[in-house]
C-alpha cells in the first residue's frame, strides 16, 4: 500500500510525525559527575559574551541610533554597494545561535531592518532586495538573514521574507522571471526582484570610481545567461522549503541544481561557468565552456570565485535531495588536484582554465578557498575516502599546523574563519589535543584585533565607504580585516559544524542546543560544549555545567536542521533510548561528563522548529 501513497501524502505524513514527536517530552539524559570547568568551557562562554561586546562597540561607531542606517557614503555597484555595507555584520545572528545574549540577536535585528530602509529609500532595493546584481555580492548581502531562521523561526518578518524572495527565483513570483523553467536556467548573471538584465554598460557595475576598473578588465556587458554565481540563490529556497514545508521549494533547487549537475557530468566534471539562454553551454562565448562573467578564465574569476556558488549550490542540493549531489563536488575536486602544478612552496591549486588549460596557481591564502570545497564534501558525508582526498588536498599537512595559529584573521581569508577544517578534523581523529583552547585563544585574538580597528578608525559618516567598517586595518602586514564576529571555532567545537560560508552558505552541523527554561535557540547560561568524536555511527560531546551552584537543562539536536535521527544516548552508566531529533541533558551544579550520540544521518525532515 505505501508505493500507492503520493510523494505529497508521504511528505505530510512525515511533517506530521515531526510535529507530534517535537511535541512529545523529550527524553532526559542526567550528569552529575563533578568536573571543574575545562579551560576551553570557560573561554566557550567568555567568547560569547566578547563577541557581544564587539557587536556594540562596532553598532555604537558606525551605525546610527535612530535609524538603524551604516553611517557611510552609499554607492552602488561591485565595490562599495549595498552588499559590502552588510557584510561588516555577515555571521552576527550565528553569536545568538550558539548561546550569546539575547541583546545580540536584537542589535542585529535593529541593523538588519535599518539596512533594507536605507537601501530601499536610495532605490538600489525594490521590495526589499536588490533590484538586480550578480550573486558574488547579492549573497554577501544576504549572508546573515540566511541564518536568521536558526534563531527565531518564528519571526514573521524573516518567514515572510524568505518566502517572497524565493519566489522571484522558482516562479512562485512571475513578476521577476529570473529563472526559465523550460530551460532550468537562471537567465543572467544580473538579476533579482526587478528580474533579469540582460544588458549593462561598464558604469552599472559600479557608481564610484569603480566603472574605470570595468572598463579596463573585460567585456563587463555580455552578461545574458546562467553563472555558477546563481546557484547561491538556492539558499532563499531551501530555506524556504525547511520553514514552510512546502515541497515547491525543494523540487525547485533539485530541478535547477539537477540541470547542473547534468552539465558537469557533460564535461567530465568540470562545472562550465557559462549556459546561454538557449540552455547550451558556452552560447556567446565562442562555445566555450569556460567562458562567461566571473567564469574560468575571467579576470575576476576561476574557482576562486565561482565555486562558491557551486559549492553552496550542491551543498544544499546534497542537503534536501540526498548524498548523489555530491558526486559533482568530488569529481570537481579531482579535476582540481590533477591541474595543481608544483612551486618551490610545495604543490599549488590553479584557480583558473582557458585556452592553454589550467593556469593561475595560487598562493597560501587562496589554497583555504580550494581546500574548504574537500571539507565540505567530507563533513557531509563522512566517508574514508573523502577524508583522505582532503588530506591529499591540504596543503601544509595537518601535522604541520598543530601548534599554530587557526587561521590568519588579518587578511582576506581570515574573514571567513573557514578553510582550515582540517586543523579541527585533525583533532577530531585524536590528534592535537591542545587545539580547542588554541582555537579559542584564537578567537580572542581576532575580536581583539577587530576592537583595535574601529578603536582607531579615524574616518567620518561623510567619507567613510560602506565597506570602510570591514576593511580597517591595524598594520602594515594588514591588507584586509573583516569585522563580523569571531564565531568560526564556537561552530566547530561546539556544534561539530563548519562556519558558513560568508557568501551565502548555510549552517551545516552535526549538533544543536537549545535552552528549554527560556525557550530559545544556543547554548543555556554556564553550560559549554565540547564535540570531541564524528563518526557515521556517533557524535561524542562533552558537556559542562560551569555554574557551582545552580542547574542547567539544555536540549541537545541531531543535526543543524534536526535532519539526523537520534536513536540513543550513552552517559557514563546510562543507556537511555531516544527516537526521536532531540533529547535533554540536566547537569547538575559544577557536573560535567561525556555523550554518546548515536543517530541516523539524513534520516529525519530538516525543519527550524525547536525541539518543544
Amino acid at each position: 500500500m505505501l508505493g500507492a501513497v503520493t510523494p505529497a501524502a508521504r511528505f505530510a505524513l512525515a511533517w506530521s510525525a515531526a510535529v507530534a514527536l517535537a511535541a512529545a517530552e523529550p527524553p532526559v539524559v542526567k550528569i552529575s559527575s563533578p568536573m571543574p570547568p575545562p579551560g576551553w568551557a570557560l573561554m566557550e562562554r567568555a567568547l560569547l559574551v566578547e563577541n557581544a561586546r564587539l557587536m556594540e562597540r562596532l553598532a555604537a561607531r558606525y551605525v546610527n541610533p535612530i535609524n538603524g542606517y551604516l553611517e557611510c557614503v552609499e554607492h552602488w555597484g561591485g565595490a562599495d554597494g549595498p552588499d559590502d555595507a552588510m557584510e561588516n555584520f555577515y555571521n552576527w545572528p550565528l553569536v545568538y545561535v550558539l548561546g550569546g545574549p539575547r541583546k545580540s540577536l536584537d542589535l542585529f535585528h535593529f541593523v538588519w531592518e535599518g539596512h533594507l530602509r536605507q537601501y530601499t529609500a536610495l532605490k538600489m532595493f525594490h521590495r526589499e532586495f536588490i533590484t538586480s546584481f550578480d550573486w558574488e555580492h547579492t549573497g554577501e548581502g544576504l549572508a546573515p538573514f540566511f541564518l536568521l531562521p536558526l534563531a527565531d523561526p518564528n519571526h514573521d518578518r524573516t518567514r515572510e521574507r524568505m518566502v517572497r524572495f524565493a519566489g522571484f527565483y522558482t516562479g512562485r513570483d512571475p513578476s521577476a522571471g529570473n529563472y526559465d523553467p523550460g530551460l532550468k536556467i537562471i537567465r543572467s548573471i544580473l538579476n533579482g526582484s526587478r528580474g533579469p538584465r540582460l544588458e549593462a554598460t561598464p558604469e552599472y557595475w559600479g557608481d564610484r570610481e569603480d566603472h574605470d576598473y570595468f572598463r579596463r578588465s573585460g567585456d563587463w556587458t555580455r552578461v545574458k545567461g546562467d553563472v555558477p554565481m546563481n546557484l547561491i540563490s538556492t539558499s532563499l529556497a531551501t530555506n524556504a522549503y525547511i520553514l514552510t514545508g512546502d515541497t515547491h521549494y525543494r523540487d525547485w533547487v533539485l530541478e535547477y541544481m539537477g540541470a547542473w549537475r547534468e552539465r558537469a557530468a557533460a564535461g567530465g566534471g568540470w562545472v562550465p561557468s557559462i549556459v546561454g539562454l538557449n540552455g547550451q553551454v558556452g552560447e556567446g562565448w565562442d562555445g566555450k565552456w569556460y567562458g562567461g562573467l566571473m567564469g574560468w578564465n575571467w579576470t575576476f574569476g576561476g574557482w576562486s570565485i565561482l565555486g562558491r556558488g557551486v559549492r553552496i549550490g550542491f551543498g544544499n542540493a546534497a542537503l534536501l535531495g540526498g548524498p548523489g549531489y555530491l558526486d559533482i563536488l568530488r569529481t570537481q575536486g579531482r579535476r582540481l588536484l590533477e591541474a595543481r602544478t608544483q612551486t618551490p612552496q610545495g604543490p599549488r591549486f590553479r584557480n583558473k582554465y582557458g585556452d592553454q588549460g589550467p593556469y593561475d596557481p595560487v598562493n597560501e591564502i587562496g589554497d583555504s578557498l580550494f581546500e574548504a570545497l574537500y571539507s565540505d564534501v567530507y563533513l557531509h558525508s563522512l566517508h574514508p575516502q573523502d577524508l583522505a582526498t582532503l588530506r591529499e588536498a591540504a596543503q601544509p599537512k595537518p601535522a604541520e599546523r598543530r601548534n599554530t595559529p587557526m587561521w590568519r584573521f588579518e587578511h582576506e581569508s581570515g574573514r571567513f574563519e573557514g578553510g582550515n577544517e582540517i586543523a579541527w578534523i585533525d583533532y577530531l581523529e585524536g590528534h592535537d589535543p591542545g587545539y580547542p583552547e588554541r582555537a579559542l585563544r584564537d578567537a580572542f585574538a581576532r575580536i581583539r584585533w577587530n576592537y583595535q580597528g574601529i578603536a582607531s578608525d579615524r574616518s567620518t559618516p561623510d567619507t567613510r565607504r560602506a565597506d570602510s567598517p570591514h576593511t580597517i586595518r591595524t598594520s602594515k602586514e594588514a591588507p584586509l580585516g573583516v569585522i563580523g564576529a569571531a564565531t568560526g571555532a564556537l561552530v566547530n567545537l561546539t556544534l561539530g559544524g563548519a562556519q558558513p560560508m560568508w557568501s551565502g552558505g548555510l549552517l551545516r552541523a552535526e549538533l544543536r542546543y537549545f535552552d528549554p527554561e527560556r525557550r530559545r535557540a544556543g547554548l543555556p547560561d554556564a553550560v559549554a560544549a565540547l564535540v570531541t568524536k564524528i563518526t557515521p555511527e556517533y557524535v561524542k560531546v562533552i558537556l559542562v555545567n560551569t555554574s557551582q551552584t545552580e542547574s542547567r537543562r539544555v536540549a541537545v539536536q541531531t543535526g543543524g536542521y534536526g535532519e539526523h535521527f537520534c536513536e540513543r544516548v550513552l552517559a557514563g552508566e546510562q543507556t537511555v533510548s531516544v527516537g526521536a531529533r532531540a533529547f535533554e541533558v540536566e547537569l547538575e551544579p559544577g557536573a560535567g561528563g561525556e555523550v554518546t550520540i548515536y543517530r541516523r544521518r539524513f534520516a529525519s525532515q530538516p525543519t527550524f522548529r525547536f525541539p518543544w
